[in-house]
């Protein structure tokens, strides 16, 4: 009995490695003022990912880790978010939580958008003249 519980636990820390060595990272930096800024996205497991804002690449797969210091993404069906520099400003279309220690020199603004809205934006954001992240996702149309 005691070899199966080991054999369990040996496989269940194989299984955790494997899956965290398969995270899919995507990251946008943007140059404000001397500021670097971050869109950062992270996919691991079965469908499970995260978006973040910040002013570091620093972002891990897993619901457990907490990021105080960033912009976290609050949508678990849309996984695209609309963005543009301009003024000084971010303007950031998607629905983002601030963080808790914003230490953002760049004015962020965030624009939450209805379901209809998003569609409308989503068939006419580059006349807009914004961009889309993850760029990946760019020809989704």
């Amino acid at each position: 009995m005691k070899k199966i519980s080991n054999a369990l636990i040996y496989f269940g820390i194989i299984l955790s490695l494997f899956f965290t060595s398969c995270d899919q990272k995507e990251v946008l930096k943007l140059e404000n003022n001397g500021e670097s800024i971050y869109f950062i996205m992270i996919e691991w497991g079965m469908g499970d990912s995260r978006m973040a804002i910040g002013l570091d690449k620093d972002l891990k797969g897993g619901f457990a880790n907490e990021y105080p210091d960033k912009y976290q993404f609050n949508n678990q069906f849309v996984h695209i978010v609309f963005y543009k520099l301009e003024n000084d400003t971010l303007h950031v279309y998607g629905d983002f939580i601030e963080p808790k220690n914003n230490n953002f020199k760049t004015n962020i603004k965030i624009n939450r958008l209805s379901d209809s809205d998003w569609d409308k934006l989503l068939l006419n954001y580059k006349e807009k003249g914004l961009s889309i992240f993850p760029e990946s996702l760019a020809n989704i149309k």
